[in-house]
């Protein structure tokens, strides 16, 4: 849990000290309220490492973001369950961003996106991606990572390894389209 946590805290500083240096070059005024950006789509996502444990997910997407922050909103409904998730952008250009993501996966039923044959109730998800923007459009791509709860290291110890190593094999590949608002 302690490494977790310190992921999570280095990756918020970077994409905070990331955002500001290129916040502070751009000459950005912090006292601006800016916009809010809201998008919504869909996406389909898949195991590619792993065949024989592939699941398919189809993904309806909804995002918002204030345009002055690294910060983000998203959240994903699929037939396996709700995905909720904070992003932070570690690197952006006019067009393009870098988001990692933190999120709380739910699950509906007993298909779960990784290590299957564990049964819980909800998953951690961490994921990297990169989001494209043409005209109204955003192209996304993305690799999440569905981790076993953390309450279940109290449960299963030593077994809970086992458990990252194959959520890690068993990552999924995300691909959508969302329209922007």
């Amino acid at each position: 849990m302690k490494v977790l946590l310190t992921l999570v805290v280095g990756v918020l500083f970077l994409g905070l000290s990331t955002f500001n240096q290129t916040a502070k070059a751009d000459g950005f005024d912090f006292n601006l309220p800016g916009r809010f950006e809201i998008q919504a789509g869909a996406s389909v996502g898949t195991s590619i490492l792993q065949p024989e444990w592939r699941t398919i997910t189809t993904n309806l997407v909804a995002k918002i973001r204030n345009e002055h922050t690294p910060f983000g909103l998203s959240t994903s409904l699929n037939h396996h369950g709700w995905l909720g998730e904070l992003t932070i952008d570690i690197a952006h250009g006019a067009r393009w961003r870098v988001p990692v993501s933190l999120g709380y996966f739910r699950y509906f039923g007993s298909k779960y996106l990784s290590n299957q044959d564990t049964p819980r109730s909800w998953d951690l998800a961490l994921g990297i991606g990169a989001e494209v923007a043409v005209g109204k459009w955003t192209g996304m791509a993305s690799w999440k990572v569905f981790l076993p709860n953390p309450e279940m290291i109290k449960q299963l110890g030593y077994l809970y390894r086992p458990l990252i190593e194959g959520a890690e094999k068993q990552g999924q590949l995300w691909l959508g389209l969302c329209r922007r608002w």
